[in-house]
């Protein structure tokens, strides 16, 4: 879920061998370059752990069952986690993390200056406590950050759900756009951004779902939805 605007605003401003390890595993032995045999039905049989049914598209988000749901937010949660991979992720997360703590009040002008090398001492404190500044517990990619793994396809609790008749194609078309927003902040987001107040804007990453052309069937249909692409270092359920 988006988090209000006034939240958005702080983070911007302070804000010979038998061959390599693949065909060590491929081929069952050196040499030999017959292919291990499989089952008769190996070729069509579909892991559901792995690659789960699809959901039909064209349901509302409002019917979909628990199973379909948690299939659902899954499938976002893979596309937010192409966007960057998990071994980036903890670096751009510990800046997230830090940057608020990492301004300055200039005697001269009273105006906040970020401080990057604070910023970097920060980050390398938080890697190595696993990714984590004071309270935060981050998660363990972008799209864990991001998408609720049973609750991304509802509008927040308390509101209206009759309010929303927007299809899961149509949050999956708006996820698809924002994941193409997000990539170019997402590369930006570091330490180094809090040099310039220009800069830090752009690196703010943040994408607001209400300008992006993609976003308007969803927010049309479901004017009570919100969509948080704003990575913080915690999992959608630890702001409950």
């Amino acid at each position: 879920m988006t988090k209000p605007q006034s939240e958005t605003t702080l983070t911007a401003m302070r804000s010979g061998w038998c061959g390599y390890l693949v065909l060590f595993v491929l081929l069952p032995a050196c040499g030999d370059d017959k292919p291990a045999p499989r089952p008769a039905d190996a070729a069509t049989e579909r892991d559901p752990e792995r690659d789960p049914e699809p959901v039909d598209p064209e349901l509302r988000l409002v019917d979909l069952s628990r199973d379909e749901a948690e299939r659902a937010c899954s499938a976002l949660s893979d596309r937010f986690d192409d966007v960057l991979p998990r071994r980036n992720y903890l670096e751009v997360s510990c800046a997230q993390q830090a940057w608020p703590v990492s301004f300055d009040f200039s005697n001269i002008t009273g105006d906040l200056i970020g401080s990057p090398s604070r910023c970097k001492q920060l980050v390398a404190m938080c890697l190595d406590q696993g990714g984590a500044l004071g309270d935060f517990t981050p998660t363990k990619s972008l799209g864990a950050d991001l998408i609720d793994p049973a609750a991304c396809t509802l509008p927040a609790p308390g509101l209206d759900l009759a309010a929303c008749n927007a299809t899961l194609g149509d949050l999956e078309t708006c996820v698809e756009a924002a994941a193409g927003e997000l990539g170019p902040r997402l590369s930006r987001a570091n330490c180094d951004a809090l040099a310039d107040p220009e800069t830090l804007q752009r690196a703010t990453p943040q994408v607001d779902v209400t300008q992006l052309v993609e976003c308007q069937g969803l927010l049309e249909r479901c004017p009570i939805f919100t969509l948080d692409t704003q990575p913080d270092g915690r999992a959608p359920n630890a702001h409950q």
